[in-house]
């Protein structure tokens, strides 16, 4: 273990608990990664504390160090308002008490400029703002102790949504508060140090685990939040990603924080040296599949991400490396025949036929939507109890394709498997789901036919 000193910031690095050297000497020193997590051209692991904040540089740009800290930003949020529960001044007097704590909550919020617009209101009003909110009450089960608060918020930028907070209205304060901090949480952008303490939070291990991970979730949020309000910080929460998984020794942790970068669409280049890293050396099978699955969606002119693909497209270890790389790597012909010979292939088990959905292959409803490999989905729903694979393997990514694919043929593969393990609670749940609402006649038939053919009774009744 070495611990490293930069600033005011403690590293912890372990090469031994996490890393190896198992890429071959020629194809490191051809792509000039260090084997040491460190930041683009081998440069030293930047402090935690000197991530930073948004700049709203281009992301574009050739990856470089962080630049020093730049201003502070502010945002505008326009407020109209309030729609009454009602015309009677007196059954409108929690409502009023929650409102005024509600905003007051957003007067909390130190970077933010709040405009209370009158009744009338005109657009032009709204020329430098960023959110428009309004609010509204209702009691809740006729009871006047219970009032729903509902805020919609509308994004100038593109994007809108509902915050409702549910209380008693003998807590004012607790509903005003919960709706501003939950807005707070989302959409409106943190603060400009915000990246830096999700990093720290993310690292630190004196938190739950709970705790580590909702850092993470937030970071993932935070380039959408940043972009609401016109701002780019693509760089930010990049740089943030790299220090956790430099400086993190738990491999759930590392590997989140590529998972996250990966929902966010993040796709700074600051990110591909960091990556091929992590796809060469580190130990975890976990973190090199999430550290692949972002270098081919973005990271595919790389010079280094090409050559690191090709040698883990032979030599990775994990199965699900192998594949995506493999599957990224194909072209439209091959694409075809590797479905074929597994998805598609009823006469492997389970575990066998699921290989592109266990790896998270992008880009394969097209090779399963053909009208054949729909015909031949429906014929492979004959029981194969014999042939079935593990649950924890095979359930979760399949539940996950079902619930939310937008494809029918995808959705239809997963059901023809899962419908073999509906004796498992939440399996049968998500089957009931579809049944009842699946836009697709097809996959809702295909459910309750198969269910008759391996359970003896037609659909879930």
């Amino acid at each position: 273990m070495l611990f490293v000193l930069v600033g005011s910031a403690v590293y912890v690095l372990w090469p031994d608990a996490r890393r190896d050297a198992a890429a071959p000497a020629e194809l490191r020193d051809a792509l000039d990664v260090p084997l040491s997590l460190a930041g683009p051209g081998g440069a030293d692991p930047v402090a935690v504390d000197s991530i930073a904040p948004p700049s709203g540089a281009n992301s574009d740009s050739e990856p470089s160090a962080p630049a020093a800290a730049v201003d502070a930003y502010r945002f505008t949020v326009a407020i109209e308002p309030p729609d009454l529960p009602s015309d009677d001044a007196r059954s409108n007097r929690p409502f009023e008490l929650i409102y005024a704590s509600f905003v007051e909550g957003l007067h909390e919020i130190s970077h933010l400029d709040l405009i209370e617009l009158e009744a009338d209101a005109i657009e032009a009003e709204l020329d430098d703002v960023d959110f428009v909110l309004r609010a509204a009450g209702e009691r809740r089960f006729d009871q006047d102790l219970v009032w729903n608060f509902r805020v919609t918020w509308v994004a100038m930028r593109g994007g809108r949504g509902t915050v409702s907070e549910t209380q008693l209205a003998s807590e004012p304060l607790v509903i005003g508060d919960s709706a501003a901090a939950a807005l707070r949480r989302y959409p409106f952008p943190p603060g400009e140090t915000r990246t830096v303490e999700l990093a720290a939070q993310a690292l630190d291990t004196s938190l739950p685990q709970s705790e580590r991970f909702a850092a993470l979730d937030e970071l993932q949020d935070t380039p959408k939040r940043f972009e609401f309000v016109g701002i780019d910080a693509m760089r930010s929460v990049a740089v943030a990603a790299v220090q956790v998984v430099a400086n993190s020794s738990d491999p759930e942790i590392r590997s989140r924080a590529w998972r996250a970068m990966d929902i966010a669409n993040v796709d700074d280049p600051y990110l591909a040296g960091p990556l091929v890293d992590s796809l060469l050396h580190d130990v975890s099978d976990a973190v090199r599949f999430e550290a692949v699955k972002l270098l081919t969606s973005g990271y595919g002119d790389d010079p280094r991400a090409v050559a690191a693909l090709d040698y883990a497209r032979t030599s990775d270890p994990s199965p699900r490396v192998a594949t995506h790389v493999k599957w990224h790597l194909f072209d439209a012909v091959e694409r075809t025949g590797y479905v074929e010979a597994t998805l598609l292939n009823d006469k492997l088990d389970h575990q066998q036929r699921i290989e592109l959905l266990v790896a998270e292959v992008r880009g394969l409803e097209p090779y399963v939507e053909r009208g054949a490999a729909v015909a031949r989905l429906g014929a492979a729903t004959r029981a194969q109890a014999a042939q079935r694979g593990d649950p924890a393997v095979i359930v979760p990514p399949l539940l996950k394709l079902l619930e939310e694919s937008e494809s029918d043929g995808t959705r239809l593969a997963a059901a023809s498997i899962l419908v073999h393990y509906a004796d498992d609670d939440g399996v049968r749940a998500a089957l009931e789901r579809s049944v009842r609402s699946d836009t697709s006649y097809e996959l809702r038939f295909h459910i309750e036919r198969a269910i008759a053919r391996i359970h003896g009774r037609f659909g879930f009744r």
